[in-house]
């Protein structure tokens, strides 16, 4: 039996994803036990199951990190972080293409 809020969730999505996506709410609760998210997030977390398989996999897998970092993923990361991190990648794309010549 599912908890309220995600049938409530289920009711979001179309009809044609709603047994893959009850099915992995069910593996989650044999994996990680009970479940219990505000509604809001359970409807984001359906919608994200719903979408990417890739997803599903890696949230499985991450629940209790998920869990710890949930309520900063709605922050807006900082802008200096960001520009640092584009820089980081762009240097590494760039050490790579050094390495092919």
């Amino acid at each position: 039996m599912q908890h309220p809020s995600i049938t409530k969730a289920l009711e979001t999505i179309p009809v044609e994803l709603r047994d893959g996506v009850a099915r992995w709410f069910d593996r989650l609760v044999s994996v990680h036990g009970n479940v219990d998210l505000p509604e809001d997030v359970t409807r984001q977390v359906t919608r994200l199951i719903a979408c990417s398989e890739f997803a599903s996999l890696v949230l499985l897998k991450e629940w209790h990190w998920f869990l710890d970092c949930r309520e900063s993923l709605d922050a807006v990361p900082d802008r200096a972080e960001l520009d640092s991190l584009v820089d980081a990648v762009r240097r590494d794309i760039e050490d790579i293409d050094v390495a092919k010549e």
